[in-house]
């Protein structure tokens, strides 16, 4: 996760991620979907496209969102976990419909494959927290005896 001080320029306005935070931030969004098992999708990679240019408007709404959540709402980055800035990716997901279904399968609705997409992202992103909740817990627990 980008650090609030990534997020905000010299006059205290919201700074856009440089060309490689961009990259960055693309590969581990690429990663995250890339793990999405496609039979889940009904497809196969070649049926599927993205568009880059929404992907990276995705990431930097995200961006903005983490700090305007941190200046009028408060809240700390540490707070931000990884479970609130998936669903900040989902949400956009749905919104901005990234993903679409290439020429052979023009015909399937490309909001359902980005609901699928999004859906499978949250779970994901559940399953990641579970995890950190999981080590929290046991390191917690060694600390307590």
């Amino acid at each position: 996760m980008a650090t609030i001080n990534n997020l905000i320029s010299d006059e205290y306005k919201y700074k856009k991620a440089d060309e490689n935070e961009l990259n960055d931030l693309y590969g581990k969004f690429a990663k995250n979907i890339s793990d999405i098992p496609l039979t889940i999708l009904n497809a196969t990679i070649v049926d599927i496209g993205v568009c880059k240019e929404v992907v990276t408007k995705i990431i930097e709404l995200v961006r903005k969102r983490k700090l305007y959540f941190h200046i009028y709402h408060k809240i700390e980055e540490e707070e931000l976990n990884e479970i609130k800035e998936m669903s900040l990716y989902c949400f956009w997901i749905l919104k901005l419909q990234p993903f679409f279904w290439k020429q052979s399968c023009e015909n399937r609705s490309s909001y359902e494959l980005n609901a699928k997409v999004a859906l499978r992202l949250f779970i994901q992103g559940l399953n990641l927290y579970k995890d950190l909740m999981n080590v929290r817990r046991r390191e917690e627990g060694s600390q307590n005896e």
